[in-house]
């Protein structure tokens, strides 16, 4: 069967039933047919050239505009667009990458976090690259650098002097100059 409202006609096999004004396109020539054809190959229910649904249920809708609350159930699949305002209110948005001028969340969790200049950069291990940071507060550190100096277990050391966290000092090439030395309890 089909029904097509632009020149009113109603087919069904082998009859046709007419009724209203042939030609006819209300609201600036936009094609308001409606076709319901059971012998279509592809899309059974159109209507207009823009909206079409096929024989596994797949609808195909141009230009569509959602006014409301809609459920989607399965994937939704886009090549382009622009999720806006409240559309995301709970749940995960996921893919291999997420573009946008400000992310903001609860937490943003991933295997690694990098600016893509190089300049700052988090692995999953917890590994920091930044090449130009100011740090507050207290760091602890258990190995690595500071300057030119070594840290270690209990110890910071450049070449042959050692400063311990226990307040010890060795150098095999010191000089100490102005101000006082103590040695020993005294």
């Amino acid at each position: 069967m089909k029904i097509n409202l632009a020149t009113g006609t109603i087919d069904a096999h082998t009859f046709t039933l007419t009724a209203g004004q042939t030609g006819f396109y209300p609201i600036g020539g936009v094609d308001k047919t409606i076709l319901i054809d059971t012998e279509a190959d592809q899309y059974p229910l159109q209507i207009g050239s823009k909206f079409q649904v096929d024989w596994d249920g797949n609808l195909t809708a141009s230009d569509a505009v959602f006014n409301g609350d809609g459920v989607f159930n399965g994937t939704i699949n886009a090549t382009g667009g622009t999720l806006t305002g409240d559309l995301i209110v709970t749940g995960t948005i996921s893919g291999g990458t997420i573009d946008g001028s400000a992310i903001t969340g609860g937490s943003i969790t991933g295997t690694s976090i990098n600016n893509g200049e190089g300049s700052f950069s988090v692995d999953a291990s917890g590994n920091l690259v930044a090449s130009s940071a100011t740090i507050t507060g207290t760091v602890t550190a258990t190995g690595g650098q500071i300057g030119e100096w070594d840290i270690s277990d209990g110890a910071i050391t450049n070449g042959a002097t050692t400063l311990g966290a226990d307040g010890s000092f060795g150098s095999s090439n010191a000089t100490i100059t102005g101000g006082s030395l103590n040695i020993g309890d005294g």
